[in-house]
């Protein structure tokens, strides 16, 4: 069984890679994701799937680089760096041209081997 560790840099490699169906399945089928911009959170592995497939094709040149991850126990936290140019529909939103550059962080709990 992989670390958390482990799995948040498989998910780092495949969310570069922009392979939404190799990023799904680090995720438990019950998995939640909670970002602002999504207002509710986002539940279960369709759900996110979708939002992925989405997301990469309005930003297509997307990227997160970590600057550091943490582990402790099943939790791992990742602060990232990373950004793209929203060149693609996503949802009601036509796409503008401009580039983004954010430094969050993401938090998760590991299940096994799923986010």
């Amino acid at each position: 069984m992989k670390s958390p560790k482990e799995v948040v840099q498989d998910w780092v490699a495949a969310y570069n890679a922009r392979d939404p169906y190799t990023l799904i399945e680090l995720y438990h089928d019950d998995a939640q994701n909670h970002q602002v911009a999504f207002g509710s959170p986002l539940q279960g592995r369709e759900a996110l799937l979708e939002s992925f497939i989405s997301f990469f094709t309005a930003f297509p040149d997307n990227y997160t680089h970590p600057v550091n991850i943490f582990e402790d126990g099943e939790w791992a936290i990742v602060e990232w760096e990373g950004g793209g140019t929203f060149l693609g529909q996503l949802g009601d939103k036509s796409p503008n041209g401009k580039s983004f550059t954010l430094q969050p962080t993401f938090r998760s709990y590991f299940t096994e081997k799923n986010i």
